[in-house]
């Protein structure tokens, strides 16, 4: 396993994200996964709920950069945590916002997929 395994599965996420679908953004999360949005007032637990979510978050034209990374490896789970920031874009005007991120990856059959999904402005 590659030591920047974790930081290889969030980037992909970043760059998924930044095509602006919600269909293939959620593609990445496992059917039970959950998801602390860093714009949801609530957890949301499903693909439904997770997709609903990203609906809404793609129309703010997400683009995002790693600025700090930390993972941890076990037998089949990836925990990758750090930092974000990423511009959203309202109205034509962007603006940046510093978040922190927890991810939490499960290999089945090869694949990763997030199983926890965790991401918060910095305060």
């Amino acid at each position: 396993m590659k030591e920047n395994k974790g930081k290889e599965l969030v980037q992909n996420w970043i760059n998924t994200v930044e095509r602006h679908n919600a269909e293939e953004i959620i593609k990445l999360y496992s059917k039970k996964a959950i998801l602390l949005g860093t714009i949801a007032p609530s957890p949301l637990v499903g693909k439904k709920e997770i997709l609903t979510y990203f609906i809404d978050f793609v129309k703010y034209l997400p683009t995002g950069k790693i600025t700090y990374d930390y993972s941890q490896y076990y037998k089949k789970i990836i925990v990758a945590s750090g930092n974000y920031d990423f511009v959203l874009t309202e109205n034509g005007i962007p603006k940046l916002v510093p978040a922190r991120f927890t991810f939490v990856f499960k290999r089945k059959n090869n694949k990763y997929k997030i199983t926890s999904h965790h991401s918060s402005e910095n305060p």
